[in-house]
């Protein structure tokens, strides 16, 4: 039973009434959940890419629960980090907490996560050694005004003139506390989610962008002021992780290597498989490999069906990626979406990049993240020079050192990220040209959808955050739920998670 776009906005309107319903009765905690659940769809369906209502409304709410501080007078170099995520090597958050460290700022790193989380336990390391920096983790366990409350002490007690914000599409509670700030204190959007809906338009000084695709969607989707946009290239964070290996099938082989989420690599009848279904075909000695994150059902029943599991083979999540990189030949960039941080850790370690796109997804070219510090070529819009180009890379091993060695020139340094960071914040004004790009908003969508009607994640999401509550807000979802009990693809996702146990 498929979603179409009329089925995911009435959802979301409907869930949005509910907010607004139970902002009016007082029900503050409640309104803050249903604005939470319907800007994660918002950040999922890319119909739209602010909510003026929700702004406002965020306002309101600022105005309701926190009072204005009188008389604040902010000490210089002094910043609060506010990071919805804190994940190691993922994300913006170790490339500017080292910027703010290598200018020796005073900061506080307001966290999400915990101290005791596997996923965030260098980006802790890191911030505890450095002597100016304190963390405080957001308490887990206290109703959602009591947590604004919490995030606006902490904030205002640090006295900072700066606040860095890293957050995710639907956090609401941070933004209803930043709402009530003095408007002395300068604040920066870390876009990390560029290419999605986000709430707190109407709540930031500056937008710190990491390509021009952000930067257009900002400007002509967000209405964010040219003024207040500034670009900012990043560069991967290498872990020194031990290697654990490749397949035995590797051996002796031209390895092809790509990553990132699966949905990334679905769609368009299957496009990016069948290019990699033809490169094996047509070189005997390539293998492929996919690290990836997801639901792979769909990606293994294609190896399955055309006969590729010897030679195309998925290694699910892998937590040594840099040295994943170090031992791969060739790096090959996910389409219909691309990946901007995997293409980033391929020419950081000098491997060649293949990508393969269309003249309609330029947002999506690998050079949007590579090639913003110095201009290079790597896209084809051709199927046909796409597959020479590889075939050319997959033969000769000179050419793919040599490619690869001009590929590392692309990528920012530490040194200069570090640099340009700390021009940006103390101007306030962009520091590296970009020009605006067409946005192709509708077949971004017409994607998601598409993949929602494979993997059914916001189905799944929707009955873990409304229970009993789907019935009303979607009818076809609660009877896809019941149609869903009875299919072959639950059977087989309820085996795998028994065999896990």
């Amino acid at each position: 039973m498929k979603l179409h776009k009329q089925d995911i906005v009435g959802i979301y309107n409907k869930l949005k009434r509910r907010a607004f319903l139970a902002f009016d009765a007082g029900d503050y905690n409640k309104c803050l959940n249903y604005i939470e659940i319907s800007a994660k769809i918002a950040s999922r369906f890319s119909w739209i890419f602010k909510d003026d209502d929700y702004e406002k409304l965020i306002k309101e709410m600022s105005e309701c629960i926190l009072k204005p501080v009188e008389n604040y007078i902010s000490d210089e170099n002094r910043y609060v980090f506010y990071d919805s995520f804190s994940y190691d090597n993922r994300g913006l958050t170790q490339q500017y907490i080292r910027a703010l460290m290598s200018q020796g700022a005073n900061f506080l790193y307001i966290t999400e996560s915990s101290t005791r989380n596997n996923y965030s336990h260098q980006i802790f390391s890191e911030i505890t050694k450095y002597e100016k920096a304190d963390i405080y983790e957001v308490p887990r366990d206290v109703p959602k005004r009591k947590k604004i409350e919490i995030i606006f002490e902490q904030i205002v007690s640090f006295r900072p003139s700066k606040l860095l914000m890293h957050l995710s599409p639907n956090a609401v509670c941070p933004l209803v506390a930043i709402s009530a700030l003095p408007k002395t204190i300068i604040k920066y959007q870390i876009n990390l989610t560029d290419h999605a809906f986000w709430l707190g338009a109407k709540s930031l000084d500056y937008s710190l962008e990491f390509r021009p695709y952000g930067c257009t969607i900002s400007q002509k989707e967000r209405g964010i002021n040219a003024t207040q946009i500034l670009l900012l290239p990043f560069y991967p964070i290498a872990s020194e992780i031990e290697f654990k290996g490749f397949p035995e099938e590797c051996k002796n082989k031209v390895v092809i290597f790509s990553g990132g989420a699966y949905p990334k690599i679905l769609g368009e009848d299957n496009l990016f498989l069948n290019l990699v279904k033809q490169l094996l075909l047509a070189n005997n000695n390539a293998i492929f490999l996919y690290a990836g994150s997801g639901d792979p059902l769909q990606i293994e029943k294609f190896i399955s069906s055309n006969g590729l599991s010897k030679r195309f083979i998925l290694l699910g999540n892998r937590s040594d990626i840099n040295e994943v990189f170090k031992n791969c030949d060739i790096y090959m960039s996910t389409y219909p979406l691309g990946g901007g941080l995997m293409a980033q850790f391929a020419a950081m370690n000098g491997k060649p990049i293949i990508a393969y796109s269309t003249l309609d997804k330029k947002h999506s070219w690998t050079e949007e993240t590579i090639g913003q510090w110095k201009k290079v070529k790597i896209t084809h819009t051709n199927i046909d020079e796409f597959l020479s180009m590889a075939h050319r890379l997959i033969s000769d091993k000179e050419n793919r050192v040599s490619i690869g060695e001009e590929l590392k020139e692309c990528v920012i340094s530490i040194e200069n990220f570090n640099k340009t960071f700390n021009q940006t914040i103390n101007k306030n004004s962009n520091q590296i040209p970009y020009e605006i790009e067409k946005n192709n908003v509708d077949y971004l969508l017409k994607h998601q959808i598409d993949i929602e009607n494979v993997n059914n994640e916001l189905k799944i999401s929707l009955l873990k955050s409304l229970k009993l509550g789907i019935l009303a807000v979607s009818p076809k979802i609660s009877l896809w739920t019941f149609i869903y009990l009875f299919s072959a693809d639950f059977r087989i996702k309820v085996s795998r998670r028994l065999n896990i146990c």
